[in-house]
């Protein structure tokens, strides 16, 4: 059985730009709030049982969790995620 930590961080930055040649409002400079989400995906821990510095204890609660309840179940337990902030969390999967 394959075991996998997978992470999300999002981020979000503001930025500015123009479409030159575009016309109307979107030639002119303007600005968005960018979102970003970052995935990774592991199947291993380091020395410090984090498998990015991103969650640093999430991966843990998450196996915990998860290994709490997998034979607890009558139906099959997909994944357990777990928050660590309202930007970022882990998910423990089997």
């Amino acid at each position: 059985m394959r075991v996998t930590y997978r992470l999300r961080v999002e981020a979000k930055f503001d930025a500015v730009h123009e479409l030159v040649g575009c016309g109307g409002k979107c030639a002119r400079l303007h600005g968005h709030v960018w979102k970003m989400e970052i995935f990774v995906v592991g199947d291993k821990l380091n020395k410090f049982s984090i498998s990015e510095d991103f969650n640093l204890i999430s991966e843990n609660i998450s196996r915990y969790i998860y290994e709490s309840l997998k034979n607890r179940l009558n139906v099959k337990l997909e994944k357990v995620r777990v928050w660590e902030d309202s930007n970022s969390w882990c998910e423990y999967h089997e």
